[in-house]
């Protein structure tokens, strides 16, 4: 990861536990992408922030036994993350990705939350969809 610690995906119960070996839970596309949106926007990305004593926790990886999200998310397969860009809105960024469609799936981007079910943050995954355009999902 160019632009990110491990805490920035995974929850602060998961890390005291494993430290850096918490890399073990993470997908490596998904950080790629991570690195790539980064990259693309210009801007600092916000995933978690629970280490510099923000609110979000669960934004990356979530434990299996985690009550928040779907029984079978792709965070709980470490191939999802929620997240937000600093001075834009998500609404802008979700139409970014859209508008860029080939460069973010050359990235390993294959899937979206449909901005109108996640008004205030943008949800990517890297979840195999076999598909040569990105999954847009309605949670």
């Amino acid at each position: 990861m160019k632009h990110f610690i491990i805490q920035e995906f995974v929850p602060p119960e998961i890390y005291s536990q494993w430290n850096d070996k918490s890399l073990w839970f993470l997908d490596p596309v998904m950080l790629q992408l991570a690195d790539f949106m980064r990259e693309f926007f210009g801007k600092p990305m916000t995933v978690n922030n629970w280490d510099s004593k923000g609110t979000f926790t669960l934004r990356g990886f979530r434990p299996p036994d985690t009550l928040v999200g779907g029984k079978l998310s792709q965070h709980k397969f470490g191939r999802a993350f929620d997240s937000n860009i600093n001075d834009m809105t998500p609404r802008d960024m979700y139409n970014a990705i859209i508008a860029n469609e080939k460069a973010f799936i050359k990235a390993g981007l294959t899937t979206l939350e449909h901005i109108d079910s996640t008004p205030t943050w943008v949800h990517c995954d890297v979840r195999c969809t076999g598909l040569d355009h990105i999954l847009i999902v309605v949670p």
